[in-house]
């Protein structure tokens, strides 16, 4: 069996596996045995992460190693990157299971996916209102300040009841985070995100007050952060077992996310030699 990388030349031979184009932010490998398509993987890297979202063997070529050679393939890609874990998701079929064990995964507990289309929510009224606030000198934007200034915009934050962790200072360059002021330069709600592929993934919310006021102002600082829609692929996705979170991001948007609880997850930790 030989690997081969996935580009424009040779995309149409493994469309079957990759399950359609590979986004540009994807990366992607083909197997191949007896000159045909074998199968693929599909695969990105984040915060020193290296997640394999799809791994394909068709069922002839099965067996054969093909699978592990690819899986290999994928975290030799990801050697140069500083990646410490692997993650994958799987449906919890005994031939998955069996495959996953093999190669060092161990299972994790599920997490609830929240999602809603990015398409559905900005057609919603509540954000046809809030369109034109997206220049609010009273929204500031943090992508791009200085890690300096952060601390100290984390420090004014904690003197005013949010906490400090909020904007994941010192663990990772946080996505987009918004925070919103008050008309006395008081912190008053924050929204942090970040993009995974097509998907805006809200990583923190938080809001003085549950109110009407606070919550339109909330939406116009999120309205920066969500990607042309165009597409109509985009999602605004919240993960975790934090319901009250949320509930608040709900509340927030005024639109209900589909919840769904049953995406396995699994991870593989590189052992030290």
């Amino acid at each position: 069996m030989e690997i081969t990388s996935i580009g424009a030349g040779n995309s149409s031979y493994f469309r079957t596996y990759t399950g359609g184009e590979v986004p540009p932010s994807r990366s992607a490998l083909g197997v191949i045995e007896d000159g045909f398509a074998a199968g693929a993987a599909v695969f990105s890297v984040s915060n020193r992460v290296l997640f394999v979202e799809r791994l394909f063997i068709d069922e002839k070529y099965r067996r054969r190693g093909g699978g592990t050679l690819l899986f290999h393939a994928a975290k030799d890609c990801a050697a140069g990157l500083g990646v410490r874990s692997i993650i994958t998701y799987y449906n919890g079929s005994p031939e998955v299971t069996s495959f996953l064990d093999r190669l060092g995964f161990a299972c994790l507990p599920a997490d609830p996916v929240y999602a809603l289309s990015v398409k559905e929510l900005l057609d919603t009224p509540n954000f046809k209102r809030v369109a034109g606030m997206k220049d609010d000198p009273k929204v500031v934007s943090l992508k791009g300040m200085p890690k300096r200034e952060m601390a100290a915009l984390s420090d004014f934050l904690s003197q005013n009841g949010f906490s400090r962790e909020i904007l994941n200072v010192g663990e990772y360059e946080p996505g987009l985070s918004f925070v919103e002021f008050d008309e006395e330069d008081k912190p008053e709600g924050i929204v942090t995100t970040k993009r995974e592929g097509n998907d805006v993934v809200v990583t923190a919310i938080s809001t003085k007050n549950e109110n009407p006021a606070s919550f339109r102002k909330l939406r116009a600082a999120l309205a920066h952060g969500l990607p042309d829609h165009s597409g109509a692929e985009s999602r605004l996705v919240f993960i975790g077992k934090n319901e009250k979170l949320a509930d608040t991001l709900q509340k927030m948007i005024g639109v209900s996310m589909e919840k769904t609880g049953q995406v396995w997850s699994a991870v593989y930790q590189e052992r030290e030699e």
